[in-house]
């Protein structure tokens, strides 16, 4: 394959496909951009499918910028909610983004990107500044979007921010003078937004790849936190094993494409193997994703540790005391700001890394033991008498002790 072809490869949408060849084979070095909001302190698996494919232009000599919203966190991005997102405080933001370069490094070489927080340039925008920039929209433009549109029809709340988020993540793309954008499918309409908004400031307008979306761990949703379906690449070896360990057999083909780092004469045999479901071993598979990204995000070592765990534990039920992290809950301050419950001392523990609602959802579903006891009931008041030992999702194992 040619150095285009790789370039260009695996992606869902690419726009100008012609125009980016040409970039391409002029031997220009390309500036690349990728936005995140810090809306979250994790970067997670779905994250890493566009980060794959900008370390891929990086490798080729390309000037990789990733643009941290720091400003339009504050408004958070609506694509794909039918709610608006709880803001954020500034610190909070400011905290999130201080953590992504370091999750970064996981994929890229950070001493060889450019970080730019979009706070630089909008802090100092003036009313007139932004009026300039708005009239090179319509109404009709926005609104096209499908989210949007689908508000419109359904006759729900469609609030002035959301409609001006597009606009602000394109006018990053002309701040930077972007020749490339790279985003998931869901990012399809702002990425263009910010191709037209550059041809009418005079700059030729960016191309943009789209990377398949990865669906969570529920093997049905786009991988989220809020959803907690994600695979953090924060996660430790035993938890990111194990949770890979826990997709569906249905989501392992795009795990295999879009997550892994397989040869792709070994992604095509596994996948070719997938569609034998007649006699298809797809626990061997998934042990075989498991160890590949497992030791990819992490190392062999961690990752054949991982292996012998998941076996020992999940499967084998073989639980050893060093299993167990010591948690330690102060007494006082728990029964003070909680009622008690289940529910309440999980979210304690897990210090915000999963969401209430996911907790709630695997407790319902069984997956809770405390002691040799599985409960069912989110709301059980747990006693703060004694030490107790809780198992969550058969690999999260924690001797609690109230202090």
């Amino acid at each position: 394959m040619t150095t285009v072809d790789v370039l260009m490869g695996g992606v869902a949408h690419c726009v100008t496909k012609v125009g980016l060849k040409r970039k391409l084979r002029s031997g220009k070095k390309l500036t690349v951009k990728l936005g995140f909001d810090p809306t979250a302190p994790d970067l997670h698996l779905g994250h890493a499918v566009v980060l794959n494919k900008l370390r891929q232009f990086q490798e080729n000599g390309h000037k990789i910028v990733i643009v941290i919203g720091g400003f339009t966190a504050m408004i958070g991005d609506p694509t794909g909610r039918n709610k608006l997102r709880p803001p954020l405080s500034e610190m909070q933001i400011q905290l999130n983004a201080a953590t992504y370069v370091n999750q970064l490094s996981k994929v890229l070489d950070i001493n060889n990107i450019e970080v730019v927080n979009n706070v630089k340039w909008f802090a100092d925008m003036t009313f007139s500044d932004l009026i300039g920039v708005l009239q090179k929209f319509t109404l009709s433009q926005i609104v096209q979007r499908n989210d949007f549109e689908s508000k419109i029809a359904n006759h729900k709340a469609l609030y002035m921010h959301e409609l001006v988020y597009p606009i602000m993540q394109a006018y990053d793309s002309y701040v930077i003078g972007a020749d490339v954008e790279l985003g998931g499918t869901d990012q399809l309409f702002n990425c263009l937004m910010g191709k037209d908004l550059q041809e009418s400031f005079g700059q030729e307008g960016q191309s943009v790849l789209c990377m398949p979306i990865l669906v969570g761990t529920d093997g049905k949703e786009k991988m989220g936190k809020s959803k907690g379906n994600y695979i953090g690449l924060t996660d430790s070896p035993n938890e990111m094993y194990g949770k890979i360990m826990s997709i569906p057999d249905t989501a392992i083909a795009d795990y295999v494409s879009f997550a892994s780092d397989f040869k792709e004469d070994v992604k095509n045999e596994l996948i070719d193997e997938l569609k034998r479901t007649d006699n298809c071993d797809f626990m061997k598979l998934k042990k075989l994703l498991a160890y590949n990204i497992t030791a990819r995000y992490h190392s062999a070592h961690d990752a054949n540790e991982a292996s012998v765990f998941f076996e020992r534990v999940v499967q084998n039920r073989e639980l050893l005391e060093e299993d167990y992290r010591i948690v330690t809950v102060k007494r006082e301050e728990f029964e003070r700001d909680n009622s008690g419950s289940l529910l309440d001392l999980c979210f304690y523990i897990y210090n915000n890394k999963k969401s209430r609602s996911s907790l709630k959802r695997m407790i319902i579903a069984g997956a809770m033991k405390v002691g040799n006891e599985k409960l069912l009931d989110p709301y059980y008041v747990v006693s703060t008498s004694c030490d107790l030992h809780l198992v969550v999702g058969g690999r999260d194992a924690f001797l609690v002790r109230f202090s």
